[in-house]
């Protein structure tokens, strides 16, 4: 009896994750997700750069809409001349902004989910890393618990609205992981 190319892959990736480490993933998604629970409260809570960020992603969106692509320079700012803020900002979570906004009515929650994800990323980002540096699984999941519940982490979600130094903190988290 032959095994087609697909059973054979599905099997592999079964026998490279035990059934141990999904209840480990599924845990961090979930306190993940308990981490954002605030961020289901109807409307706008005020932060530090959260409304520029919003801009931001409005104007990401309503520029690539036009077909601007690469989004560099948004046109509706500066009284019509343009501003070039995702040459000075990190782009890469207006453009994640951007793709949820297909799906997604409003703006505001499609701001809000890419922070969901980004806080989702970055626990599974720092569970891998510390995984794989430790070969512990215990200790990568109590790491990854710590860092999403710290300070500065919680800071950067609810008080500055950091969502470019939130996406680059999974992708430092990613580099360091494949270097080593």
């Amino acid at each position: 009896m032959k095994i087609n190319k697909i059973g054979v892959i599905k099997m592999k990736i079964l026998q490279k994750y035990k059934k141990e480490e999904y209840k480990y993933y599924i845990s961090i998604i979930l306190l993940a997700l308990l981490i954002c629970a605030p961020l289901t409260v109807k409307g706008w809570i005020d932060t530090h750069d959260g409304h520029a960020h919003l801009a931001r992603n409005y104007q990401t969106i309503e520029a690539f809409s036009q077909g601007q692509i690469p989004i560099t320079v948004v046109s509706n700012f500066c009284k019509g001349f343009g501003y070039s803020w995702n040459t000075f900002y990190p782009p890469l979570s207006t453009y994640i902004g951007a793709i949820f906004k297909l799906f997604v009515p409003t703006y505001m929650a499609t701001y809000k989910i890419t922070i969901v994800v980004a806080v989702i990323i970055a626990s599974l980002a720092m569970f891998r890393f510390i995984k794989k540096m430790t070969e512990n699984i215990h200790t990568a999941f109590i790491t990854s618990i710590i860092y999403i519940s710290s300070l500065y982490f919680l800071t950067n979600i609810y008080i500055r609205r950091s969502n470019g130094r939130n996406y680059g903190i999974y992708v430092f988290s990613y580099i360091i992981k494949w270097t080593i």
